[in-house]
């Protein structure tokens, strides 16, 4: 016994499904304005609760701006070789790509920020480690950015990315370079 299969008219679905792997850009989703603003918010909430345990109000204020002056200066003043790197070595991913996934990673790092607020603000107001617990924040919420981004620019575009380890060195010495600027103004503040 045959078994017939019915034909195929034009417009029809065929019955063997051909799709298309998906495009990088489908694989990324953008973070809202809520979400980075929130993130924003974590990281100034982690800066407060570790300015607060600084003797002067000045280097409070300085202490506070911190997380975001170095997290956020290095993603916007290194993001753009990023993206120009990104197009140049993979033409097929999208400008969206790197900018959604600098959008993500900061949004880790603020949350980051934001539960370690908490922790910071006991250790601050226990002990006056406040340098150390700033530095060790920092460098947490800094790793968690560093690990989303690469994370999500990998699986974007295929785990094919050589130069995006030296974006990370790059990134990363912009903001330790910012981070301790506005740190020694804090420590200015003191004097």
């Amino acid at each position: 016994m045959t078994q017939s299969l019915a034909p195929v008219h034009p417009g029809a679905p065929s019955p063997v499904a051909t799709s298309s792997p998906p495009r990088p850009t489908e694989l990324v989703e953008v973070p809202g304005v809520p979400t980075v603003l929130l993130a924003l918010a974590g990281l100034l909430a982690f800066g407060a609760c570790v300015g607060l345990g600084t003797p002067a109000w000045s280097s409070f204020t300085a202490t506070a701006l911190v997380p975001i002056a170095g997290l956020v200066g290095a993603a916007v003043l290194t993001g753009p070789a990023l993206v120009a790197g990104l197009i140049f070595l993979r033409p097929d991913v999208a400008a969206e790509v790197p900018v959604a996934a600098l959008g993500r990673g900061i949004a880790a790092g603020g949350s980051l920020a934001a539960g370690l607020a908490p922790m910071a603000l006991f250790l601050v107001a226990t002990s006056g480690l406040w340098p150390l617990v700033l530095l060790a924040g920092f460098a947490v919420a800094g790793i968690g950015v560093a690990v989303v981004t690469v994370r999500t620019l990998m699986r974007a575009a295929g785990g094919k990315l050589g130069f995006v380890a030296a974006w990370i060195v790059l990134a990363v010495l912009v903001g330790l370079r910012i981070a301790f600027g506005v740190g020694a103004m804090a420590m200015e503040g003191l004097r």
